[in-house]
C-alpha cells in the first residue's frame, strides 16, 4: 500500500488528534469571526461538533446556518444545493 493518499499533506502538517470532536474543537475554537459572519452546518452534523460551531458563533457574535440536507440523498448534487441555499 502506498504511503500517498488524495490529500497529498506534508507530514510536517499533519497533527493527530484523539478523535474528530477533538479535531474539529481545536479547529473551529482557534479561528476568528465577525458579528453577521454565517457558519454553515448541515442537519446531519455531530451535535457535539454542531455544538462547538454554535458556541463559537454565540462568542464571536457570528450566525449558525443549518443548511437541510433531505434523506434520502440521491446525489452529491443534491447535497452541493443543499449547501448553497443555506
Amino acid at each position: 500500500m502506498s504511503h500517498k493518499s488524495a490529500y497529498r499533506g506534508e507530514p510536517d502538517n499533519l497533527v493527530f488528534v484523539a478523535n474528530a470532536t477533538a479535531g474539529v474543537n481545536a479547529v473551529v475554537r482557534s479561528l476568528r469571526f465577525r458579528a453577521g459572519d454565517e457558519l454553515l452546518v448541515t442537519n446531519h452534523g455531530y451535535n457535539a461538533c454542531s455544538n462547538v460551531v454554535r458556541y463559537v458563533a454565540a462568542r464571536e457574535g457570528a450566525i449558525v446556518v443549518v443548511a437541510e440536507v433531505q434523506i434520502p440523498v440521491e446525489s452529491r448534487e443534491q447535497v452541493v444545493q443543499a449547501a448553497l441555499a443555506g
